[in-house]
């Protein structure tokens, strides 16, 4: 088995920043990650799905009710599987170019999948 200065439980943010202080020292540093794709709760499920749909249906609303009697509303259609499709593919490129192309950037960071657990008590 190879020996690591770093290991890092996890793929979400903070194991990313706690790679990127490894990186910089120059840590041979190994990132354990399963569950969630790379970016963790935030970028998969969290903060950018939520907001996106959030938006979506803002603009959804608004388009039917306007402020100004001069205007005719128009309420389009909506377009749930497309409205899904397109949230996925913001995830994906988000996930790609803000960890995967990030941690392939970190020349001695090394992903491996699965789960870490400490067999030792630490002195």
């Amino acid at each position: 088995m190879a020996k690591y200065d770093f290991i890092i439980l996890g793929g979400g943010a903070a194991a990313f920043a706690a790679a990127t202080v490894a990186s910089e020292r120059e840590a041979k540093t190994l990132m354990i990650n399963d569950g969630l794709p790379l970016g963790g709760t935030c970028v998969n499920v969290g903060c950018v799905p939520s907001k996106h749909l959030l938006e979506l249906g803002f603009d959804h609303f608004y388009a039917g009710r306007s402020r100004f009697g001069a205007l005719t509303p128009a309420q389009g259609a909506l377009d749930f599987k497309r409205a899904i499709a397109d949230k996925d593919a913001l995830v994906c490129g988000l996930r790609q170019r803000n960890y995967r192309h990030v941690l392939e950037a970190l020349g001695n960071v090394e992903l491996i999948k699965g789960y870490g657990r400490l067999l030792e008590e630490l002195r």
